[in-house]
């Protein structure tokens, strides 16, 4: 956790805050950003990339320290880890999206319920460390998967600035398996730190991203 000073008028008063708290909020100004974008260029995959920044913003959200009994704040924190695993796929569905349509099977539906239950009711038995390690190494094999799939792009078209954002996938997917190997508790001393970084490698992420658009615009308008 961060402790931030705040100076006032009559005293200085101490607030705690937990980065999972600013990394969520960076998740979604990179959406909205990006949301900004779709609206001039229509395009699937930078709605799948809003969908996977929102998703990301909201699992931190919830997994930071909930005000709650300890069987709610357990469950809440195994629903957050499967929102932000759901948001990792999403951006591996996103670089899918670039030249093909994705279309979900039944199979996928039936692993996304499987895996909603899991990550809700493991913790209530066995705490919240059963969702944390298998979560982040999840999460972490999900961003290296897509950061390929991004790469993958330059087999279709030449887009420089698509190599920007596999780079920071693979970035934020290091943070992850760091979370999952070398802190191994939810609220560790140590992943405070970490979730800082993370919040930064998210504000690169969305800028790259950002670039990658405007190339892709600027070389559509080129072929025209």
């Amino acid at each position: 956790l961060s402790t931030v000073l705040m100076d006032t008028p009559a005293n200085s008063v101490f607030v705690t805050v937990d980065p999972r708290l600013l990394a969520g909020m960076a998740g979604y100004l990179t959406a909205a950003l990006l949301l900004l974008l779709f609206a001039y260029r229509r395009r699937t995959y930078i709605l799948f990339w809003c969908l996977a920044w929102g998703a990301t913003g909201t699992g931190l959200i919830l997994g930071a320290r909930p005000s709650v009994a300890a069987t709610g704040a357990a469950v809440i924190y195994g629903l957050g880890q499967f929102v932000v695993l759901f948001g990792a796929l999403a951006f591996l569905v996103g670089a899918w999206s670039y030249r093909s349509t994705f279309r979900p099977r039944r199979l996928h539906v039936l692993l996304m319920v499987a895996g909603l239950l899991w990550f809700v009711l493991s913790p209530i038995a066995l705490g919240p460390r059963s969702v944390f390690i298998p979560g982040h190494l999840l999460i972490g094999c999900a961003l290296v998967v897509a950061a390929g799939a991004q790469m993958l792009i330059l087999r279709r078209v030449w887009l420089r600035a698509t190599a920007a954002p596999a780079m920071m996938l693979a970035l934020m997917a290091a943070t992850n398996f760091y979370l999952a190997l070398e802190i191994s508790e939810p609220f560790a001393e140590g992943a405070g730190p970490v979730f800082l970084v993370m919040m930064a490698a998210f504000l690169l992420t969305g800028l790259t991203m950002q670039v990658m658009i405007f190339e892709d615009m600027t070389a559509e308008l080129r072929q025209a």
